[in-house]
Formats: C-alpha cells, sequence, structure tokens
C-alpha cells in the first residue's frame, strides 16, 4: 500500500502565495468576502450569512487548520506574494 503523503503548508509562486490559513487572517477573510459578496452570494450559499464577526470566522480558521492537521480537509488561502490581501481560497 502507497504511503499517504501530507500536502505541503505553503506553495510560493512568482504571483501567489498559497499556504494554510492562521487564525490572524480573519481580517484580511472578512476584507475578501465583503468585498464580493453579491458576486459570492450568486455561488456560495455561505456566503449568505456574511458578515460574520470577526471571532466567529476566526474560530472556522482555526477549525480549518485542524482539520488540515489532522489530514481531513486541506484548505488554503490564496494570497498575494507579501500576503497582505488575500485574493481567494481552494481546498
Amino acid at each position: 500500500m502507497a504511503a499517504l503523503l501530507e500536502p505541503p503548508r505553503r506553495v510560493v509562486t512568482e504571483r501567489l502565495v498559497l499556504r494554510r490559513y492562521r487564525p490572524g487572517d480573519a481580517p484580511l477573510l472578512n476584507e475578501a468576502v465583503d468585498s464580493s459578496i453579491d458576486h459570492l452570494r450568486t455561488f456560495m450559499e455561505w456566503a449568505w450569512a456574511a458578515p460574520e464577526p470577526e471571532r466567529v470566522v476566526r474560530e472556522r480558521l482555526k477549525e480549518f487548520r485542524r482539520s488540515f492537521d489532522r489530514g481531513r480537509d486541506w484548505i488554503y488561502g490564496i494570497f498575494t506574494p507579501d500576503e497582505s490581501e488575500l485574493v481567494g481560497g481552494c481546498g
């Protein structure tokens, strides 16, 4: 049986950084969601609950990290190279 490989915690390209979320990313995530809320609501049912308090988003990001560490889900934030702006997410 082949061994399971853990995905990288961070991927750096010339234009983007993909990495596990940190609880401190909550303000960046709120900003990204708020700036695209009308578009997101067209495609993402969860967006109807937005905006959410920062503490709620912070707890969600903690759960994303726990899930990543346990090998259940690998959810990444997609950031600009200097990580000052969240431009998306994937998992």
